[in-house]
């Protein structure tokens, strides 16, 4: 729930965040401390406990938003990015570093293409790295990797997502979705 998202939403976390508060309210009625108020329930103590619930959901809603806002106006104004490489220099990896530049509120900064094969027609706004994976992430310090359908052997891909939990980036996938129809 507190992982980084690219885009962070209140909507995302309202039944985790509704859940864990009701959840609390009722081992806190259920322990030592808040058997006082079981008996009360149906009183004035009762109303006010059950308001301070709802009050406490709506709080940590409204906090939860706020938070959300800043971290999107810190992507936007640039405080907060992360250094992204996008392995695939083909027309999908190209049109994803120029929206990645045009929203900057997703907090991803592209500063590189990695492709072995990269296309010679084309006019890149990055520059293209074709050496080891390994070495271009660690060259570029990149802290996010973004694959793209790429003529990559699936042996490296696979030994990129083992060493994420050693190397500390994120990855992300975009999908090849050509053999689906409208």
């Amino acid at each position: 729930m507190y992982r980084c998202r690219l885009q962070p939403s209140v909507l995302n976390d309202l039944s985790g965040l509704s859940g864990r508060l009701i959840s609390g309210t009722i081992v806190y009625a259920l322990s030592d401390r808040g058997t006082g108020t079981i008996p009360a329930l149906g009183d004035n103590l009762g109303r006010i406990w059950w308001w301070s619930v709802v009050g406490s959901i709506v709080a940590v809603l409204a906090f939860r938003t706020g938070a959300n806002e800043v971290v999107r106006t810190a992507r936007r104004r640039g405080w907060v990015n992360h250094r992204t490489l996008i392995v695939g220099a083909g027309d999908i990896g190209s049109d994803l570093a120029s929206r990645l530049s045009e929203h900057p509120e997703y907090g991803l900064k592209p500063i590189g293409f990695h492709d072995p094969f990269p296309p010679e027609t084309s006019r890149l706004p990055l520059p293209v790295f074709s050496s080891s994976l390994d070495q271009t992430i660690s060259d570029l310090r990149a802290s996010v990797v973004v694959l793209t359908p790429v003529s990559i052997p699936d042996s490296e891909l696979v030994e990129l997502v083992r060493s994420r939990h050693r190397d500390h980036f994120e990855i992300h996938f975009v999908p090849s979705l050509y053999q689906l129809n409208s």
